[in-house]
């Protein structure tokens, strides 16, 4: 979904961005649908303290309008000041901790417990469409961003199974496979994310995003992690992208983790530094990369169909 994006306008004191759908005004009823659905998610989270609990992910939503000229939609929402969490690590790599890093994927999985806990799924997890917000002045959250916005509005008809919307180094291997999509698949688009929170450097930015990297997905490969790593963060890492669907862990699972990890970076009184010893590491890592041309880190339409001609 291609998007035009208006930064700094207000509604009632509140800066929002106005986001304009291109090719939306035939927009159609499975795509209104899925806005819905997005929206539903959002309501589901719990209250805190008589509020809606925007920090647990999604960017709020302030309503839809339509431009008068080009009849094309326009989505309301909350102004995230940081851009995306790729923009934030680019930015400030080494001021930025592990505890940083944690209590951001513990707002992102807990996000997804509450998507999939819905009976929905993303379809389209990578760092552009996770959004810095703050709700504090020294608290920055992950906020997940377009839920199921990830095929073009106007489309009518189901993509063929070898066609997908996405960022192709986030694509899980059945889904380049042809296969169905499922909440295992957003599972392991957060893996490797993990591995680009470790280095802030894309995966795969130095070759192609074609064929021949989607079947070396399909034969195992992964991306590296930063060195000083801890050793539990890259085995569940590994974990979450297992070739086997069955295999990675759930949400619920990410959630609990991410959390527990986090909270041993808050409390001196636990003997276990393994990420606060890791902290150490960060000022020496080389961030530096010179992307391949045909590196794509902004979501596409994919076609798999030559993907096994390449072997």
């Amino acid at each position: 979904m291609d998007k035009r994006v208006s930064w700094g306008s207000m509604i009632k004191g509140r800066p929002v961005a106005l986001k304009s759908i291109n090719d939306s005004k035939e927009m159609s009823a499975e795509y209104i649908n899925e806005l819905k659905i997005h929206y539903r998610c959002i309501s589901a989270i719990p209250p805190l303290d008589g509020e809606v609990r925007y920090d647990h992910g999604f960017l709020r939503f302030f309503g839809i309008t339509q431009n008068p000229e080009t009849k094309d939609y326009i989505m309301i929402t909350e102004l995230a000041p940081y851009k995306d969490i790729r923009n934030l690590l680019r930015q400030n790599f080494t001021d930025l901790s592990w505890s940083d890093k944690l209590y951001w994927l513990r707002n992102i999985a807990g996000n997804l417990v509450t998507i999939h806990n819905a009976d929905y799924t993303h379809r389209n997890l990578h760092p552009g469409n996770i959004l810095m917000g703050q709700i504090k002045d020294d608290l920055t959250v992950a906020k997940l961003a377009h839920l199921g916005l990830s095929r073009p509005a106007k489309k009518l008809s189901p993509m063929s199974f070898k066609e997908f919307y996405g960022v192709l180094p986030y694509v899980a291997p059945e889904i380049i496979l042809g296969r169905k999509y499922t909440k295992a698949s957003d599972i392991y688009s957060i893996g490797i994310i993990m591995a680009e929170i470790s280095t802030s450097i894309p995966p795969f930015v130095n070759r192609a995003h074609d064929n021949k990297l989607a079947l070396d997905i399909c034969n195992g490969l992964r991306p590296t992690f930063a060195e000083g790593t801890p050793k539990s963060y890259i085995e569940f890492s590994g974990q979450c992208t297992n070739s086997n669907p069955a295999e990675r862990p759930t949400a619920e699972k990410l959630l609990d983790m991410f959390d527990h990890w986090w909270k041993i970076t808050q409390d001196p009184e636990i003997l276990d530094d393994t990420f606060n010893a890791a902290d150490k590491m960060i000022p020496s890592i080389d961030t530096s990369f010179t992307p391949h041309p045909d590196a794509w880190y902004k979501s596409r339409l994919l076609n798999f169909e030559g993907v096994f001609d390449e072997s």
